[in-house]
Order: structure tokens, then sequence, then C-alpha cells
């Protein structure tokens, strides 16, 4: 998939309206003039990684409870009525994607949101827009 970091719509327009393309005439109603910027490969890789992370249920849901405060594993696995290996697991592939942070307290490993993209994502799921 080889796509153009910009894609000027306006001169994409004028050509088509030059090469007298019919099937554009009768089926692009399109109003957008100007230019738009697309996403590069590495964007476009980086970010649906990011958010194939974010779509699972649990992951989710875990996330919800970091957005709120720093916790422990034992402390989300007992909100959420799952087993500690498996919130482990979860936990951990959120670390790996560079979500989730931790830090050792005493026996403990306290869990915090890390990417700042998180919070404004949930608050727009919260809202709806």
């Amino acid at each position: 998939m080889n796509m153009p970091y910009r894609f000027n719509f306006t001169e994409f327009k004028k050509k088509k309206l030059e090469e007298r393309d019919e099937a554009y005439d009768y089926y692009c109603k399109c109003d957008f003039e100007g230019e738009m910027e697309l996403y590069t490969e590495g964007e476009l890789k980086d970010h649906s990684h990011f958010l194939k992370i974010l779509g699972n249920p649990l992951r989710l849901q875990i996330l919800k409870i970091l957005s709120h405060a720093e916790f422990c594993v034992c402390a989300i696995s007992e909100i959420l009525g799952q087993q500690q290996t498996l919130v482990s697991h979860h936990l951990s592939k959120l670390k790996s994607a560079g979500i989730v942070e931790e830090r050792q307290e005493g026996k403990y490993r306290i869990y915090s949101i890390r990417d700042k993209r998180v919070k404004q994502i949930l608050a727009t799921l919260v809202d709806g827009s």
C-alpha cells in the first residue's frame, strides 16, 4: 500500500473535469477544496497497532480503571473479578506497547497510564463525540 502523504483534492477535481470523466461528473459531489494530509506508512502502522491493543474489552476496562489512579495488579483483578494472571497478561501487553508503565513499590508493581492519548480516547468514548 503506497499512499501519498498529501493529497490535493482541488487538483484532482480539476484534472477529472478536464478529462471529461463522465462517471466522475455524475457520481462525485464532494464539496472539499484544498489539500489534505494523510498518514505516512509508519504513522499508519503505529496508529493501527495502538488501536488494536486498545481493541480488547478487558484491556479497555483496565485502562478505564487506571484513568482514575495508579493500581497494583491485585487491586485491578479484584475490581474486575478476574484472575490475577489474566490481568497481568493484559498489563504486560499494554506495557510492551508503551501504553502503561509500572513502578516497584515494595513487593507490589504499581501500574499507571503512560500514553496521554489514552485518557483523551476514553473521554471521547464517554462523551460519544
